[in-house]
């Protein structure tokens, strides 16, 4: 792990961001932001690791807008401590996108076949890739704060989100991606949605009923 998310998923992030031309701020986020205090340091420090502890989540996954050719979406089961998801992944423009059962890893991806067997293939790094980024909402151990503290990490402040009010970060900068990756963290202190800065790449936790894992799914992964 890095200080704030797996080396797949920050590179990916980072490359995502580069894809929006603007950092929207939602109403009443500060664009720039302030250094985080204690208090936010450890609560930021404590996020992933919260969400780790309580098992398989839901979390839905947008990248790019709805008419791109290389858009994906997918609405998703994520079991965190071993690291692999399912559900449905849809990809191209929203009104000719292709609908799959899928399963994915930190690198690797399942396809169900026609005749109902999983084909399992390398996530590469095309469109497909930024679904690895989900795994980036779990860490195995609290983070250092007074690192957190230390470095660009910002509190851009708070904003609705579901109905609820949720703390808004920007993370550190990873290799250079200039620190555009925000975390939003629930007042459970749960992360709740990370994104690239704007609305081209979105990752949202929901509360959704975890769905059982396809019989199969993990072998075809390469995981137990």
């Amino acid at each position: 792990m890095t200080l704030t998310m797996t080396r797949r998923g920050a590179t990916v992030l980072a490359g995502i961001a580069l894809l929006a031309s603007t950092a929207a701020c939602a109403p009443g986020l500060d664009d720039e932001g302030k250094p985080l205090t204690i208090a936010q340091s450890e609560e930021l420090a404590s996020a992933r690791f919260r969400l780790l502890s309580t098992g398989p989540f839901t979390a839905t996954v947008s990248s790019r807008a709805g008419h791109d050719i290389e858009r994906v979406e997918a609405d998703i089961t994520v079991d965190p401590s071993r690291h692999i998801a399912w559900g449905e992944i849809a990809r191209g423009p929203r009104d000719l996108a292709i609908v799959d059962e899928a399963g994915i890893s930190v690198d690797a991806i399942a396809l169900r076949t026609d005749e109902g067997a999983w084909r399992a293939e390398p996530l590469g790094s095309g469109p497909l890739a930024s679904l690895a980024v989900v795994f980036s909402l779990v860490n195995d151990r609290p983070e250092n704060a007074q690192l957190l503290r230390q470095s660009d990490a910002r509190h851009l402040g708070a904003a609705e989100l579901g109905g609820e009010e949720a703390a808004v970060y920007r993370l550190p900068s990873v290799d250079g991606d200039g620190g555009r990756s925000r975390l939003w963290v629930d007042d459970g202190g749960r992360p709740a949605r990370l994104d690239d800065g704007s609305d081209d790449f979105v990752i949202e936790v929901t509360d959704a009923e975890p769905a059982p894992e396809p019989p199969g799914l993990a072998a075809a992964l390469g995981r137990k």
